[in-house]
Parts: C-alpha cells; structure tokens; sequence
C-alpha cells in the first residue's frame, strides 16, 4: 500500500531490507514468536502479536504464511528448543575451542581430529567433545592461563565437590562437565574427578614452589597421563585402556614435560627432578624417551581394537616427530 507522511520514511526502509518472495512460511513471525516462547515474558508476547499482525497488514504476508510461521515456531521450539538446552554445551564447546585455538595451533589441530569424525557421528563423540573441553579448561584455569578473579584452586574445589555429589550449578563450567558426566558411566566419571584432582595437584605445587625428586615426578606424570589416555579410549568407545600400552604413557609424559618445560617453570611449575643436572637429565629423558617411543609402536600394533590403533597411533607418531626435532 501506499504511505504517506511521516511514516513513508521507516516503511519504506524496512521495504527496501525486505526480501522478495520468502512468503510461506514467514520467518519474522516465526522469529518472533520463538524469542516470546524462550523468554516467557509478557512484552515479548505482545511484540510477536504486533509483528504478526503489521505483516498481514502491511500486506507482506497472506494468512496461510502468517499460520505457516506459528506452525514452524511451534515445532522447532517444542522439538529443537528443550534438546539445546543440554544446556548449550555444544555452542560452549566450539567456543572453548576457538580460545584454546587462539593461544597455540596445536590446539587447533585437537579441534579438527575431534569435530572432523563428529561430522558423521554427532552424536556418538559428544563425550569426546565436552570431555576434551572441560577438561582443557580446567587445566588451563588451573595453568594460569585463564584469567580468575578467584584463586583457580578455590573454583576447582568447588567442582570436585559438586562432581563429587553429582549435582551441579548453572556456571558454565560445571555446567559443560555436568553434560558430559551425564555421557560417562560411572568408572570414566571416577577417571576424570581423578585427572582434575592430579591437575589440582600441580596448582598446590606452584603455589608451595615444590621441588620434588624424580620418582615422585614419574609417577605424578604416569597417572595423569594413564588417566588421559582412559578417558580418550573409554569416550571412542574403545575396549583397551592405558595399561595395555604403558610405554605410550611415559612417552606423553616425556612429551609434556619438555614440551612445555620452559612456560611451566615461568609459572612456576618444576618439572625438573631435585637436585638433578640438568643437561644430563634432558639428555637421559630423551634416550629414554625414544625407547619408550619404540615399544609404544610395538604395543599399539599388538591391540586388537582397531579404532584404539588408530587413535593411540596418531599420538605415537606425534611424539616420535617432537622427538625427531628436539
């Protein structure tokens, strides 16, 4: 219709942002009524009921693209909506994702070896995904290398004591790990209350500047890492666990130690043995190292799961290329 006065101006900018012959169902409609459904307020209700209504009368819309609207608002919202709510992990997730990417690329291939397969299998590496996630950013909270107006371990705590009870505040971390605890049985979600609990470990150890001895260091590495690697294979739906393959889980702990070995001791983190020579011990730890390389290559190849071959293979390679290089 043709407007004059005033109102010619908004009318004729809101025309003009219109696309051309969208007309069933309407997505403004649509829209509309899907944002009053989600935040039940009585404004919004009203906002959705004029922007009905100002389509069909602004003659943008015939009754049937009106009711097409509603019938699509009505499904998507009672279907769709309430599965999103689990409680916007994903969207938690993918964003997770793209902070770790953003302070090393490593972390960006992770992202790519976990979302490339879930393509195909949404569903099936949701715990893969939320575990990988939650995790990270318990460690790097822990690190500190993301920001807390709290003390980490404070924050932590309180996690490990709601993991523990099994019931969970709205936060977003507790949040992201109560969807993945509802993914886990009941010995991956012992493993992983274990892993946050040695990783808190390491907070106490910068805090107290600990120096420990080399034993002590070998086996806080070895049952991180064994704890890791049951979460990874236990989340794929692999049958094998860390002990059917030790020699990988001193070669990661090897790994993670040299690889990080000068951010970590800028934190405060010591990795080094007490009272060890340091060129000597760098140069033990690599033989030693390249040998445990060796017999995780064998020990994966041994495994009858081939999706556990697979997977722990890709981290053998890994590790044999770091050790190529350093």
């Amino acid at each position: 219709p043709e407007v004059t006065g005033w109102a010619r101006i908004p009318f004729r900018v809101a025309d003009t942002l219109n696309l051309q012959y969208n007309q069933f169902p309407s997505l403004h409609v649509a829209l509309a009524l899907s944002a009053a459904w989600a935040y039940r307020r009585f404004a919004w209700i009203v906002w959705a009921a004029a922007v009905a209504l100002s389509t069909w009368l602004m003659w943008e819309h015939q009754l049937v693209d009106i009711l097409g609207g509603l019938a699509l608002a009505t499904v998507s919202m009672t279907l769709l909506y309430p599965r999103l709510q689990q409680p916007g992990a994903e969207l938690q997730c993918l964003w997770q994702c793209m902070r770790f990417s953003g302070r090393h690329v490593r972390y960006f291939v992770i992202f790519l070896a976990i979302y490339l397969p879930s393509l195909l299998h949404w569903r099936r590496y949701r715990a893969v995904r939320t575990g990988f996630c939650a995790a990270q950013w318990i460690d790097d909270l822990l690190d500190g290398d993301r920001p807390s107006e709290r003390e980490p371990l404070e924050i932590v705590d309180a996690l490990l004591d709601e993991m523990t009870r099994g019931t969970f505040s709205s936060a977003p971390l507790p949040r992201l790990v109560a969807v993945l605890f509802a993914e886990l049985d009941a010995g991956a979600q012992r493993d992983f209350i274990a892993l946050v609990r040695a990783m808190h470990v390491d907070r106490v150890r910068v805090l107290e500047r600990a120096v420990w001895t080399g034993e002590q260091l070998t086996a806080h590495h070895r049952t991180t890492f064994a704890l890791s690697v049951n979460l990874l294979l236990a989340t794929t739906g692999c049958s094998v666990r860390a002990d059917d393959v030790p020699s990988l889980i001193d070669a990661l702990a090897w790994c993670s130690v040299f690889r990080d070995l000068d951010d970590d001791l800028r934190k405060g983190l010591n990795n080094i043995p007490q009272g060890a020579d340091v060129p000597e011990w760098t140069r033990a730890s690599h033989a030693g190292a390249c040998l445990s390389i060796q017999s995780a290559t064998h020990e994966i190849a041994q495994l009858d799961d081939s999706r556990a071959r697979r997977i722990l293979g890709i981290f053998a390679k890994s590790i044999a290329k770091f050790a190529r290089v350093n």
